[in-house]
């Protein structure tokens, strides 16, 4: 009856199904060195985020702000629902709180001073960092199902682009003119 010709979804299927087969050759275990090797190799998807620890007080405007930083002590500033300390929390907690570049220029702030203004989603702010820790890379025995997942999932894009290389050799692509 014809059903499998120029049906998208029994095309999908099928190369679905064959993406399956092509991934699964060589599905050997990772040995811990490379695993460790993959954790080196990609930090980024493994670091975990510094961890500040900081006061801030919220300005309405950039002058008011600046005026009060002028001072050796800003005072309380301008009061808000925004927590005037914040204690050992990660950079990427405060950037999904108060916005990248608020994040960005407490991470760069002096320790133990006043400084600013930085600019939030809310407004400006003056921050004194008391204490800031860098981005660590954990060891492997903390994020080892993280490694091996992400380890595995390179494993098989591979797999699977060389064998799809490998079956493109075998063809010659001739496209005609029009």
């Amino acid at each position: 009856m014809g059903l499998d010709r120029d049906d998208a979804t029994i095309k999908r299927r099928v190369r679905q199904k064959y993406e399956l087969i092509s991934e699964d050759a060589g599905t050997e275990a990772a040995t811990d060195a490379e695993l460790v090797a993959w954790r080196r190799a990609h930090p980024r998807s493994f670091l975990q985020p510094g961890v500040v620890s900081f006061d801030q007080r919220f300005f309405a405007d950039d002058a008011a702000a600046t005026a009060a930083l002028a001072r050796s002590d800003p005072g309380p500033g301008q009061p808000s629902l925004l927590p005037r300390t914040v204690a050992a929390t990660p950079l990427d907690t405060v950037a999904r709180d108060f916005g990248a570049g608020f994040a960005a220029g407490v991470a760069a702030a002096p320790v133990g001073q006043w400084s600013g203004p930085i600019a939030s989603g809310y407004g400006v702010h003056l921050v004194r960092v008391n204490s800031r820790t860098a981005p660590v890379l954990p060891p492997l025995a903390e994020i080892r199902a993280t490694v091996e997942r992400e380890w595995e999932n390179d494993r098989r894009r591979r797999a699977r682009e060389a064998d799809y290389a490998r079956l493109r050799a075998e063809y010659d692509v001739t496209i005609a003119g029009r």
